[in-house]
C-alpha cells in the first residue's frame, strides 16, 4: 500500500491533539481532586462538565486517530505499534504516543482518588443522615440478610429452622 506524507503528518497532527486533550484532562481532574478535598460543589459542577467535554473531544480523536491508522490498513489491536516500527523512523511519534499513554494513566490515578473522596464524603454523609434519623426516632434497625439472601430487617430474620 502506498502512503502519502499527509497521512502521516495526519497522524501527527491528530496525536499532538490527543496529547493537548489528555494534558487538559489531568488538569482538569486534578481540579476536581482538589475541589472535592475543598467540599466547593460549585468547582464540582465545573470540572464534572469540563471533564465531559474534554472526554468527548478525545473520543472523537480517537477515532479519528484510529480511521487513519485503518486507511493506511493497520486494522488490528496492535495498529499503532506496527505503524510506529515502519514508520517512526526518528521515534517521534512513539515518543508522543507514550507520552499520550502516561498522561491517561495518570488521569486513571486521579479518578481513582477523587472517586475514594467521594465515596468517603458518601459514607459520611448516610452516617450523618442515620445519626439525624434516630435523633427525632425516625432510627430504622439495619437490614441484614435473610433466607435465600433476601435483604430483611433484623427482627424477621431466620437464623436456622428447627
Amino acid at each position: 500500500m502506498m502512503y502519502k506524507q499527509n497521512d502521516i503528518a495526519r497522524m501527527n497532527t491528530t496525536l499532538a491533539e490527543m496529547v493537548a486533550q489528555a494534558e487538559k484532562l489531568a488538569r482538569i481532574t486534578a481540579d476536581e481532586g482538589v475541589a472535592l478535598r475543598d467540599a466547593e460543589i460549585d468547582e464540582i459542577n465545573r470540572c464534572v462538565k469540563s471533564k465531559q467535554e474534554v472526554v468527548n473531544s478525545l473520543v472523537v480523536i480517537d477515532n479519528r486517530f484510529r480511521q487513519c491508522l485503518a486507511h493506511m490498513g493497520y486494522l488490528e489491536n496492535d495498529a499503532i505499534d506496527n505503524f510506529l516500527n515502519r514508520f517512526d523512523q526518528e521515534k517521534k511519534l512513539a515518543h508522543d504516543w507514550q507520552r499520550y499513554i502516561n498522561i491517561m494513566k495518570r488521569c486513571d490515578q486521579l479518578n481513582q482518588q477523587n472517586s475514594a473522596l467521594v465515596n468517603v464524603g458518601l459514607r459520611h454523609t448516610q452516617q450523618a443522615i442515620d445519626f439525624l434519623r434516630s435523633c427525632v426516632g425516625e432510627y430504622v434497625e439495619p437490614a441484614v440478610y435473610g433466607p435465600k439472601q433476601q435483604r430483611a430487617s433484623s427482627t424477621s430474620c431466620m437464623i436456622a429452622k428447627a
